[in-house]
């Protein structure tokens, strides 16, 4: 790993840290199964409007790992 490298991981490190505790184990829990969250956010048939909706609505109830799927599943929809 370059140093560069390994310094932008520990700096995501930190701001992860400053995030409560339940957005961190979801990011965690992400991490660990990057494969099946690619696959089922790729093969979302939610219309854009459908994940904005859920969006407003997962970040209302702090309900963290659906609100992260959704914004993975909209990058993959934009192909930002």
């Amino acid at each position: 790993m370059e140093k560069n490298e390994y310094e932008e991981l520990v700096r995501l490190e930190k701001e992860i840290e400053k995030l409560p505790e339940r957005a961190q184990q979801a990011i965690y829990w992400i991490v660990d199964n990057i494969d099946f969250v690619i696959d089922m956010c790729k093969e979302s048939e939610m219309t854009d409007e459908e994940i904005e909706k859920q969006m407003r609505i997962t970040k209302e109830k702090e309900d963290y790992l659906s609100f992260f799927l959704l914004c993975i599943t909209e990058m993959y929809k934009n192909k930002v």
